[in-house]
């Protein structure tokens, strides 16, 4: 069987945004999970299971541990990671330890 695969045009890719947009709405990522991010980020408080797999990069184990709000938010709390988090703050298990482990070291503020 031959599969044609042809050029996407800019009507393509607008269809295909609008499709998306949905049949996925835009969510906000919930003001606890952010609070906590920030509350990692800030004073090295550890937070739940979920978000630390989401840190450590670890897709199945946040998915496993995602209430269905989260899990319907994951990109939204990818993106803010990527885009409002010290990149030396997440990203790997081994990434995150240190973090923690150098924010613990810092003086208080």
């Amino acid at each position: 069987m031959d599969v044609e695969i042809k050029e996407m045009t800019t009507e393509d890719l607008d269809r295909m945004c609008i499709k998306h947009k949905e049949l996925n709405p835009d969510r906000p990522i919930r003001e606890d999970i952010k609070q906590s991010l920030i509350d990692y980020v800030e004073k090295g408080w550890v937070p739940g299971g979920f978000l630390m797999s989401v840190l450590a990069n670890d897709l199945v184990g946040a998915l496993g541990r995602a209430d269905s709000y989260n899990r319907a938010t994951i990109f939204q709390i990818t993106q803010y990671l990527y885009n409002d988090m010290p990149a030396n703050s997440w990203g790997s298990p081994e990434i995150v330890d240190k973090y923690l482990k150098e924010l613990s070291l810092a003086p208080d503020k």
